[in-house]
């Protein structure tokens, strides 16, 4: 009990952890001690360990190739994610999570605490069933990748234009028929995939996306473009594939 326990310690690498370490490394392995620390760690482990639980079921999924739904039925997968995201709604910002892959869980909805997580860089939602994203996703300030490819999502938040450090953003395979103006203000993004929509129009403040190298609007509806696009001076790639120029 010990060994399993000081080594998912070692997994979260925080201070706390370390202190509770340090403590009862050297006690002997009676009962006792083991409830005793065992009442230590509890309070502090919460979202540590769902993140180490959630990486490690993705782990022996990907090594023995077993599909999500052999293991985890649709509904199981979505409430793991919900009770995970939960325990952050009493907590200050997180610092410690910088990387989060909830790929293929069936949510329906993303909850407000998702914007906690200040320190996140990547965030992989692809797959799910996400219609709409919540204003809190603005707060996430660092993040450099966002994928939200194969949801539902009829339309953004004015708050993704608050995704500054943003340098790719995946909105494939939606339902979006049209963009906040906001979007202009991703001044950091270079790849921005939208093919697969039903968009008829793109906002003007897309010319203000100057450093942005690949845009893909295959599949769209798009009859007209706006002058601005011609402002994308470092635009590399540009894919108007199946629209109704």
């Amino acid at each position: 009990v010990r060994f399993i326990t000081f080594k998912i310690l070692q997994s979260c690498n925080t201070s706390k952890y370390n202190l509770l370490n340090e403590k009862y490394e050297t006690s002997s392995i009676s009962h006792k001690k083991v409830k005793e620390a065992a009442q230590e760690i509890k309070p502090i482990l919460d979202a540590d360990l769902q993140m180490i639980w959630s990486q490690g079921i993705r782990k022996k999924l990907i090594e023995n190739n077993i599909p999500k739904n052999n293991f985890l039925n649709e509904n199981a997968r979505a409430n793991e994610i919900r009770i995970w995201l939960n325990n952050f709604k009493n907590r200050k910002p997180i610092n410690s999570i910088t990387i989060t892959d909830l790929s293929s869980y069936y949510l329906e909805t993303l909850p407000p605490e998702i914007g906690k997580l200040i320190a996140l860089q990547e965030l992989n939602l692809d797959r799910n069933k996400l219609t709409t994203l919540p204003e809190s996703i603005g707060k996430l300030i660092v993040l450099l990748e966002l994928n939200l490819f194969g949801n539902n999502l009829t339309t953004l938040p004015e708050s993704i234009g608050k995704l500054i450090a943003l340098q790719g953003l995946n909105l494939g395979r939606n339902n979006l028929t049209t963009l906040p103006e906001s979007i202009g203000k991703l001044i950091a993004l270079q790849e921005l995939n939208l093919d697969r929509n039903k968009l008829t129009t793109l906002p003007e403040s897309i010319g203000k996306l100057i450093v942005l190298l690949e845009l893909n609007l295959d599949r769209n509806k798009l009859t007209t473009l706006p002058e601005s696009i011609g402002k994308l001076i470092a635009l590399q790639e540009l894919n108007l594939d199946r629209n109704k120029l």
